[in-house]
């Protein structure tokens, strides 16, 4: 075993990069929290995301929910904010 579970959630790996959540992250909109782990375990981004979606092209898609909302932005391999979660409307 390379990493030890110990995530409510985890994707697959995508460039390098595997989607992890940490909290009650199952089917819910408030107290899970999702980041980045790299391929030994170490967080690159960390767990801050509401949503989040794998790397595409060097980018990864996430969200932030707010009541009534649902706002989207996307962020680089370090977690760098490239482009704000901004209103879906």
């Amino acid at each position: 075993m390379v990493i030890e579970p110990q995530f409510q959630q985890a994707n697959e790996f995508s460039e390098g990069l595997a989607a992890v959540c940490v909290g009650a992250c199952v089917f819910s909109k408030s107290g899970g929290k999702w980041g980045y782990i790299d391929t030994t375990g170490k967080f690159v981004v960390n767990p801050q995301l509401d949503s989040v979606e794998p790397f595409r092209s060097g980018v990864a898609r996430v969200f932030e929910y707010i009541p009534h909302d649902v706002r989207a932005g996307y962020v680089d391999k370090s977690g760098r904010v490239i482009w704000p979660p901004a209103n879906s409307s």
